[in-house]
């Protein structure tokens, strides 16, 4: 979720436009309770799901940084 954009950029998609418009869902690492669904980010409509681990969606490669303490 933190690739997700307060308002849609250029378009219809809730990321920046850097991105390519073909990944609208989006996988996180995040599993759901029973193990065989897990978290989505829809990019299309702004908004966090799950889906079947057997769904067809995409995934991004991203790095999260450390807050200072």
């Amino acid at each position: 979720m933190s690739l997700m954009e307060q308002e849609p950029m250029d378009g219809d998609l809730y990321i920046d436009p850097v991105f390519v418009e073909e990944q609208d869902w989006i996988w996180t690492l995040d599993s759901v309770k029973d193990e065989s669904r897990a978290w989505v980010v829809n990019f299309y409509g702004g908004g966090c799901d799950y889906g079947y681990k057997d769904d067809r969606n995409c995934v991004r490669a991203v790095r999260s940084i450390k807050a200072s303490e």
